[in-house]
């Protein structure tokens, strides 16, 4: 049955701030911080072997952030209700900030007050387009911010997310995460190798895949959503909208399996979500992570070779770093989700989720800007990455108070005007058959 409803009632859960999300975020932050400055400042064999052939810090944050990101993301489109709204949001969430530190690392640049390979600016264009539209590694852009790769992964989900939300797969969560990980096992690299529709996309300059195939998957892919929509208006939406994002994610520029292990993170998040607000049976979150997780495990084990393996750079790691990061990255947010309603989360790690944005996109930009301490200074290699640290999370802070709070509220100003003026009707969703176990039956 189809309705129109004002939004989707959100559980009672989602009403509050989740702060448990904030301290996840924080944690994320910070680890992928730790990973760069601790094996830049530090040169330690010791913290070296820990992130190179234990726990990968970095990847651990990353996966982390994105099963944060589907978790919460299909709850913030739900709750708005509206397509228009919920981009809108994004937009002022995301943009700003990045706009601003890109543009700030390359006037520093032009300046020769910060250190970039020359080989970026071959193509100013490119960058231009590439980092102004966040997209970069989807059209074979360089990052002007190293850890900006994330980016185009979460605006391909976001895409995703909501062509999901305005057809009958709405609710499909489980099947999509356990067929990514699926694919990742058995086929990603090997039925799509080559795959690609601009140069650079597979790290190559001179490399250009098959286009056809890209753009017919995309055709099927948006094909489909389109059949599914829940009336002709939203079939519209989401026919365009899933083939530009299925296009851009096969034009990657990361080996296919790990895209799609990175997409299984995000819509794992998602069937936990799912399974919290009663969308869908526990039974099927419970079955669906684990499985995920096992899949991916077996996809790193058969795939994985170390960046920069080749050219002998320090952003190593093993198979191994990869899957125990997924696993920790699951666990930790089982705990975290359990807990949420039993523990007085930190105000500190709460805070530092607030500013976790910031922190992410300017510790690398820091690090690179900012000499590190002489070494004849006693102790300078850690108090090189403690003066980073504390760096960061001090410029983090005013990031996030005079740049993220003010584009957040200008975006919340400019979504209530676009419902005021052009009477914003949500998007039509469709009513669960049956009423689901309750969230606290989760865990």
């Amino acid at each position: 049955m189809i309705s129109q409803p004002a939004a989707a009632s959100p559980h009672p859960s989602m009403v509050n701030r989740l702060g448990f999300l904030d301290v996840l975020r924080g944690i994320a932050a910070l680890l992928v911080a730790l990973y760069h400055l601790g094996n830049m400042a530090l040169g330690s064999p010791q913290f070296w072997w820990v992130s190179h052939s234990l726990l990968n810090f970095g990847s651990f944050g990353v996966m982390l952030f994105f099963i944060v990101s589907g978790f919460i993301i299909p709850a913030s489109l739900e709750r708005r209700g509206s397509l228009v709204e919920f981009w809108i949001g994004r937009f002022f969430r995301l943009v700003p900030l990045f706009w601003l530190l890109s543009g700030t690392v390359a006037v520093l640049w032009s300046l020769g007050l910060f250190s970039l390979p020359d080989w970026i600016f071959k193509y100013p264009w490119v960058v231009l387009i590439g980092n102004a539209t966040l997209l970069t590694n989807f059209i074979g852009a360089p990052h002007l911010l190293s850890p900006a790769w994330t980016l185009p992964f979460e605006i391909c989900f976001y895409a995703l997310t909501s062509v999901l939300f305005v057809t009958k797969f709405r609710k499909a969560s489980a099947g999509i995460a356990l067929f990514l990980g699926a694919f990742a096992l058995f086929a990603a690299d090997t039925f799509l190798t080559d795959s690609a529709l601009t140069p650079q996309a597979a790290s190559d300059p001179n490399h250009v895949g098959n286009p056809v195939r890209v753009l017919v998957i995309a055709g099927m892919v948006a094909g489909i959503a389109a059949i599914f929509a829940v009336n002709r208006k939203m079939a519209l939406y989401a026919g365009l909208v899933g083939f530009v994002a299925v296009m851009l994610f096969l034009n990657r520029s990361w080996p296919l399996y790990q895209a799609v292990i990175f997409l299984s993170l995000m819509f794992t998040g998602t069937v936990i979500f799912r399974a919290s607000s009663g969308q869908i049976p526990v039974w099927v979150a419970w079955l669906t992570v684990p499985v995920v997780a096992i899949c991916d495990t077996i996809a790193f084990y058969r795939y994985y070779v170390a960046w920069g393996e080749g050219a002998g750079t320090w952003l190593g790691g093993t198979w191994w770093t990869e899957s125990v990061a997924v696993w920790t990255a699951i666990a930790l947010f089982m705990i975290a989700y359990a807990l949420r309603d039993r523990v007085r989360w930190p105000e500190t790690l709460q805070w530092l989720g607030r500013i976790s944005y910031s922190v992410y996109l300017s510790h690398w930009a820091i690090m690179v800007a900012v000499p590190p301490l002489p070494v004849t200074v006693p102790g300078a290699r850690p108090l090189t990455m403690l003066m980073w640290l504390a760096i960061t999370l001090g410029i983090s802070h005013l990031l996030y108070t005079f740049v993220e709070l003010p584009a957040q509220k200008l975006g919340r100003r400019v979504s209530r005007w676009a419902r005021d003026r052009y009477r914003l009707a949500p998007a039509p969703v469709i009513r669960p058959r049956v009423e689901q176990p309750a969230a606290h039956e989760l865990v």
